[in-house]
């Protein structure tokens, strides 16, 4: 992991959550200008990336439940079945903020 040293930009998936690798590979990416995380793994709050340098977070919101399950039974990509989404650090306002919206 070591050659992410010299990346300005690196796409990190969200599966180094579930592997707890995700400390090592923000340190080998540190010089990076931007590190975005995506996968389907990837919906959660994100405040605690966004403050360890995690530029954005991406990945898709499935609308259509039943056409994904459908689309999925017959080997095709999800489609019109969801949408992707990307969300910045910039644009993000933060979990508490949100929450005194509620």
């Amino acid at each position: 992991m070591q050659t992410l040293d010299g990346c300005n930009k690196v796409m990190i998936t969200a599966s180094t959550l579930l592997n707890n690798s995700i400390d090592e590979v923000l340190e080998y990416s540190r010089r990076a200008e931007r590190r975005v995380m995506i996968g389907p793994t990837a919906g959660f709050f994100p405040d605690s990336l966004f403050a360890r340098g995690i530029s954005a977070i991406g990945g898709s919101e499935i609308r259509f439940p039943e056409l994904a399950r459908q689309r999925l039974s017959t080997n095709q990509g999800l489609g019109e079945s969801a949408r992707k989404f990307l969300l910045t650090a910039r644009d993000y306002p933060g979990l508490i903020p949100m929450m005194r919206k509620l």
